[in-house]
């Protein structure tokens, strides 16, 4: 039984205006499977040319048809594929000089197939007017280096689309060798413009972040934790240091960045500060506190500082109060003075 959606071409073939013409159609077994024909019909007249009979051939193409289908499905998923990730994909065939672009590759270009010639020179020559006049000469050395030497490459460059559009992309290519020479080059073409978008303004903020923590006058320092196989905190990590920090500690960021808290600085651990820090990741409580630390690798002095949890480590500003304390002890001495001489002399 044909297909009820091509009743009406095979209606079509009867008639002598498509006679000979070749015509596909499908057809419904009696177990439900659908086969695929091509035939080609030709009406028979008597004497009188009006038609008596109809003679025809068919040829069962269904496994052509299914091929095709899933070519084409295949093709479509490949395109879904490629705009949705932004990837676009090329390929240049060396003997022939052609180049074959996907669809996502002219979407980046802000090209269409029937914008370009169909000379492989006019695609080179319409992207590469999308680099930098001074990364020109790079890429075209990469590809010609790929072209003849079977040198891959993957290179991110600014890019300009034919519409004046301002991306990122990410080129990467590599050759098909076959008896030690390249016949063809394979690539892609990635705009990266999102995740270039995010480093720079990664960028910026550490920048900041970098400026207000050298313009801080506290020493800073992030940590971050040292855990076992058991996942319990054994120590911490210097991972960044300010300036006012080295100058406490007396020792510089290179020599500290990478080290362990508690090697380097054993105070840390014999004065009960690392278990007040591992407690601040554990709870996420901040701790603040004041503090007389004695003489050790830097000289005596008092100090304030504040821990709070960083990701799975800590964050700690320090500050020198020693000058405050001495101030509090000198400002308390003349009310013992005056209060031990009125006990003597009697109050009133």
């Amino acid at each position: 039984m044909v297909h009820p959606d091509d009743r009406m071409i095979l209606e079509k073939t009867t008639t002598q205006k498509t006679q000979g013409e070749p015509t596909v159609l499908r057809w419904i077994k009696k177990d439900g499977k659908i086969i695929w024909t091509e035939q080609r019909n030709v009406m028979i007249l008597d004497s009188a040319g009006d038609p008596v009979a109809i003679e025809g051939i068919a040829v069962d193409i269904t496994l052509q048809k299914e091929a095709e289908i899933a070519l084409h499905m295949n093709k479509d998923l490949l395109n879904a594929s490629q705009r949705l990730s932004k990837t676009g994909g090329w390929e240049w065939n060396v003997e022939t000089q052609t180049m074959y672009w996907t669809e996502e590759t002219y979407r980046i270009h802000d090209l269409t197939p029937s914008s370009v010639k169909p000379e492989g020179s006019e695609y080179i020559r319409l992207s590469s007017e999308c680099y930098r006049p001074e990364d020109r000469p790079v890429i075209l050395a990469a590809f010609q280096r790929c072209q003849e030497e079977g040198q891959p490459y993957d290179l991110e460059f600014p890019f300009t689309s034919v519409k004046g559009r301002q991306l990122w992309i990410r080129t990467i290519a590599e050759p098909v060798i076959e008896n030690g020479k390249s016949i063809r080059i394979i690539g892609n073409i990635i705009d990266i413009t999102g995740r270039k978008k995010a480093e720079e303004a990664l960028r910026k903020s550490e920048d900041r972040l970098h400026t207000a923590r050298e313009a801080i006058l506290d020493s800073f320092l992030i940590f971050s934790a040292e855990r076992d196989e058991q996942g319990n905190i054994s120590d911490f990590i210097f991972t960044d240091i300010n300036a006012n920090a080295e100058k406490m500690l007396q020792l510089t960021s290179r020599q500290l960045i990478g080290k362990r808290m508690c090697e380097e600085l054993p105070i840390n651990r014999t004065n009960g500060f690392f278990e007040k820090y591992r407690n601040v990741v554990e709870t996420g409580i901040p701790l603040e506190e004041e503090f007389y630390l004695p003489d050790t690798h830097v000289p005596a002095a008092w100090y304030y500082h504040q821990v709070v949890k960083c990701g799975d480590g800590i964050a700690i500003s320090h500050r020198d109060i020693s000058e405050r304390k001495l101030a509090e002890e000198i400002m308390s001495q003349p009310l013992n003075i005056a209060f031990s001489t009125n006990v003597a002399n009697g109050i009133g």
